[in-house]
């Protein structure tokens, strides 16, 4: 009986220290994981305990969970989405950002979620890892941390690695997101995704590596935008292991994502823009490998400025690439008022190569820019600044060619086409005060405005210096 009792007082004491320290913990603005059983042994699944403490946390008001550091096995049934969800208005934070690893368990169910953040929720000086090598299906989206109808989330500090999908995916309803010093990297898919629906959001001062499609991608979806995006002092870069677009700008065939500012990023790959206007990218470096234009400009895009940028592109696989393409795809569906202003444009690596080119616009300025070619003899149709009427349905309405200087292309500086077999037309051409240096011409072309399909409507030229001839054929 004696011993009976002994047991008895020892249970109630156990029970009272265990509701002491959940109070206790309670009481403060933050609260440990461990404190609820997390181990952080890369063995025992650890998700529950952290879910506890995200929970208690909500419950009693604490601001504030925090992971020692310790690597923590995050494993879901199959019928569970996700691992943890983090609850409105809390932070998640790691004791170090390498020091706290939350891994994928081996063998989790497609379309799992490490972490699904809720409003004002954050997430901080951790790392997340997909455990992709341990997955059992390669092709499934499971993704590192997940939002919706999430606004005000915030990153920071964080490292996401490894998943099969998506790295980040931000979506529907999930405004004035705050991404900052974030490594996204190894995924199988994007590096990060915002969904339609989504305004306000900025990314700073974080890295997107050698994730498998786009480094940071949009996806609207039909009749949404992803609007007012600020992306700053970032690093793109699919090492090799993607040739899709780095950053992609997207809107929709109904609807147009609008107000993006890419500004002073290493973009090693390709912008590519498409149903989006007001866009900025400028003061941006980049060496890019890929076969895509570093700017690639497409369809009902407008008031576009590519900036001060210092683009290279250096690729063997294909011809007739440029630096900055901007391509129209039919009525109501070209570019227009684009403006490509003061960049360091170079190619290299092909010989039928361009710097800017394009194919189909309804208004674009070409100005003040230095634009080098690959310094090729072989006979080819490179040129510096290539504009060609394609839309017999849509005119391009109006060129300006000013300022720039082009040298070491093997047929022309500048060369301005229509498209033959049809009626389009370039209404409105002006080019002027150009430098056009290039010993490397082939036919010694400096300025050709027509190929004899009288695309050439209303040109207007003056003040350009080129060592090559000038050849034009107005038929108005």
């Amino acid at each position: 009986m004696k011993v009976l009792i002994t047991m008895a007082l020892a249970a109630c004491a156990s029970t009272a220290r265990d509701v002491a320290v959940s109070h206790a913990s309670l009481s403060r603005t933050s609260v440990s994981a461990a404190e609820f059983g997390a181990r952080g042994d890369d063995e025992s699944p650890d998700q529950g305990a952290i879910q506890a403490a995200l929970d208690a946390c909500a419950a009693q008001g604490c601001a504030e969970v925090t992971i020692p550091n310790g690597r923590y096995v995050m494993a879901s049934p199959w019928s569970s989405g996700w691992s943890i969800r983090i609850p409105p208005g809390i932070r998640l934070r790691g004791e170090t950002r390498d020091g706290v690893t939350l891994v994928q368990a081996a063998g989790t169910a497609p379309s799992h979620r490490v972490i699904y953040a809720s409003a004002r929720s954050a997430i901080e000086s951790l790392t997340i890892d997909g455990n992709r090598a341990a997955q059992y299906d390669q092709d499934e989206h499971r993704a590192g941390i997940f939002a919706q109808a999430s606004p005000d989330l915030e990153l920071r500090h964080v490292t996401v690695r490894a998943f099969t999908g998506d790295g980040i995916y931000i979506y529907t309803g999930s405004d004035g997101a705050r991404i900052d010093d974030v490594l996204v990297s190894g995924n199988g898919r994007n590096g990060i995704t915002f969904g339609g629906g989504t305004r306000d959001t900025s990314v700073t001062s974080s890295q997107f590596l050698g994730n498998g499609a786009q480094q940071l991608d949009s996806e609207p979806g039909a009749g949404l935008t992803v609007d007012g995006m600020t992306i700053d002092g970032c690093v793109f870069d699919g090492m090799g292991i993607s040739n899709d677009a780095a950053v992609t700008v997207s809107g929709s065939t109904t609807t147009t994502s609008h107000d993006w500012h890419i500004r002073n990023n290493t973009i090693n790959g390709a912008v590519f823009v498409v149903w989006a206007s007001r866009v900025e990218i400028a003061d941006n470096v980049g060496i890019n490998h890929t076969t895509k234009p570093s700017v690639d400009i497409e369809r009902s895009s407008s008031r576009i400025t590519v900036a001060r940028n210092s683009f290279a592109m250096d690729q063997t696989a294909v011809e007739g690439v440029a630096v900055v393409g901007i391509y129209g795809m039919g009525t109501d569906a070209a570019p227009a008022r684009v403006r490509i202003a003061g960049n360091d444009l170079a190619i290299s690596g092909r010989a039928k190569v361009f710097g800017v080119r394009v194919d189909g616009a309804i208004s674009v300025a070409i100005e003040d820019n230095t634009i080098t070619g690959p310094s090729l003899t072989a006979p080819n149709y490179s040129s510096g600044v290539y504009l060609r009427a394609t839309n017999p349905d849509q005119d391009f309405e109006s060129a300006i060619v000013r300022r720039n200087r082009i040298s070491n292309f093997g047929w022309a500086g500048i060369a301005v086409w229509g498209r033959a077999g049809t009626a389009a037309r370039l209404r409105s051409v002006v080019i002027e005060d150009n430098e056009l240096d290039d010993d490397s011409m082939t036919t010694e072309i400096g300025i050709v405005t027509d190929d004899g399909t009288g695309a050439v409507v209303s040109l207007v030229m003056g003040g350009n210096v080129t060592l090559g001839d000038i050849r034009t054929a107005h038929h108005p």
